[in-house]
């Protein structure tokens, strides 16, 4: 009897053991602080480019964005931005239990030079944790069960690998989201197994939406997503991954008891490597992977890797064809990736294609919450970008990126009053960006060649120096037709930019 209640005392005495004793990992911040010299656009005055260009100054501006801005990463390399992520870690009271909890935070240090701008503080993906381990470990790899909360922002938790693929969740520089529209902020959990050669997952997602009643004002419903998927742990060089989902976000615009804006679909990654875990996709201005992440380890000097992803989306939106009816939009989308290191040769090369409605997917549709009319015609985007690197120990690093893309396009036919078919194209860039070509006017395919030239003057601080010549004979603007009135009319197609920034991350 007295051994029982020793054991449960101790046990009290645990429960009641105060958080500070808790094994608490080491608080890591990380900070990138750039500045820029530079003019995105010599050619033309301000206000004759799209973006407009200011002219020389110091700064960073939307002109700067590569062709591909966003392919891979979150980040375009230009933020002033700090990151602070605080972890602990404690064992649980159950055999072979941990517990983890972490606080993300990422303040965006360019409002302070605004007047009277606040600081915007976002969170990255805070969570608490707990983790099971099951039989004992072997290997690298341990098989456990974990469940993972965020219970602040959860909607970096998407389907798909590149940011371009990516969907059902914030992706890119710009947090292009289908909850962009929500009450506030997406909360999410997530389930995973990893056993033996799969690691497996199941993730819940939800966010509150302003919704007609049939009677009354309108209120706020919680919308849901689920998604799943499993992926390859073995050894070998080969990686494979399987994801699907399907995300509500939302009602169609239209009376109360409108169908539900949905997106749902599966996404297809393979890749292949020696040296090299995954291709790393073509380098831009400083856009080579997140500066905040810790630093995976070097590739090995002889290296190469392949990689393949495709999408295939259905949205539910409101048809373009019959008003009041809502109908399953397909959107797919595909990507392949390549590099080779070969001594201070680093080769990288991408190719992607995707439908207009996948373009416009966060929006959701090329036109708001509507299908495509069955009688348009689509062109895809197809995207072929390049880069070449020599690698020097000196920490001299010359590149050349360059790219071609063909953009996506809706091409609309109708009849005017006296019968004559007419007609316009749009091109689609993404959401928020749709421009209209004059009557008659097909797409061009855009041209981008940027020479760049890196010196690292430490581990803390690196200097980069760039050209950017851009041919675009797609942007459009209003100018006075000979009979008087106002028509479309193309802006001067070549854009030649330069610069020099200075970046510490640290």
């Amino acid at each position: 009897m007295t051994k029982r209640w020793v054991r449960r005392a101790a046990l009290l005495g645990l429960l009641a053991t105060p958080r500070a004793h808790a094994e608490d990992a080491a608080p890591h911040l990380r900070t990138s602080l750039v500045w820029i010299w530079g003019d995105d656009d010599v050619l033309h005055a301000p206000s004759q480019g799209t973006p407009p260009s200011p002219g020389p100054g110091i700064g960073d501006r939307a002109g700067y964005d590569g062709l591909f801005e966003g392919l891979a990463s979150r980040y375009t390399g230009r933020e002033n931005r700090s990151e602070v992520r605080l972890e602990g870690e404690a064992p649980g009271l159950l055999p072979g239990l941990t517990t983890r909890a972490g606080l993300a935070l990422g303040l965006e240090l360019g409002g302070l030079g605004e007047r009277a701008a606040p600081l915007l503080v976002a969170d990255l993906g805070s969570f608490v944790e707990a983790r099971w381990a099951l039989g004992t470990r072997r290997g690298p790899r341990e098989n456990s069960l974990m469940l993972r909360l965020l219970p602040i922002n959860g909607d970096r938790e998407r389907v798909g690998e590149l940011e371009a693929l990516a969907w059902g969740g914030a992706v890119g520089p710009r947090w292009e989201s289908p909850y962009a529209a929500a009450l506030g902020p997406v909360r999410a959990g997530r389930l995973e197994l990893a056993a033996g050669w799969a690691r497996v997952h199941v993730g819940l997602k939800t966010a509150s939406f302003l919704e007609q009643q049939a009677a009354g004002p309108a209120v706020a419903e919680t919308s849901y997503g689920v998604h799943a998927g499993v992926e390859s742990r073995w050894s070998a060089p080969v990686a494979v991954a399987l994801g699907v989902g399907h995300f509500e976000h939302g009602r169609l615009p239209g009376p109360a008891g409108s169908p539900r804006a949905t997106t749902s679909g599966v996404s297809l990654r393979v890749s292949f490597g020696v040296g090299l875990e995954r291709p790393r996709p073509p380098v831009a201005f400083l856009s080579d992977g997140s500066p905040f992440d810790r630093l995976d380890s070097p590739p090995e000097r002889h290296a190469f890797a392949i990689g393949i992803e495709a999408t295939h989306l259905v949205q539910r939106l409101e048809s373009g064809d019959h008003p009041g009816e809502s109908v399953l939009a397909p959107a797919r989308a595909a990507a392949a990736t390549a590099e080779l290191r070969a001594g201070v040769l680093d080769l990288r090369g991408a190719f992607i294609v995707r439908d207009p409605s996948f373009v416009m997917r966060n929006a959701p549709g090329v036109f708001p919450a509507q299908a495509v009319p069955r009688d348009a015609a689509e062109q895809p985007e197809l995207g072929v970008l390049a880069s070449a690197g020599l690698v020097f120990f000196a920490g001299l690093s010359p590149s050349l990126s360059a790219g071609v893309l063909w953009p996506g396009a809706i091409m609309l036919q109708a009849i005017d009053r006296q019968g004559q078919l007419v007609g316009g194209t749009l091109i689609v860039r993404g959401p928020g960006d749709v421009e209209a070509l004059p009557p008659g006017e097909p797409p061009v395919p855009l041209f981008d060649l940027r020479p760049a030239l890196e010196l690292r003057l430490s581990r803390l601080l690196e200097v980069v120096g760039w050209l950017d010549y851009r041919r675009d004979f797609n942007r459009t603007r209003l100018v006075s037709t000979p009979e008087g009135t106002l028509g479309r009319g193309f802006r001067s197609p070549e854009r030649l930019g330069y610069g020099v920034a200075a970046r510490a991350v640290w």
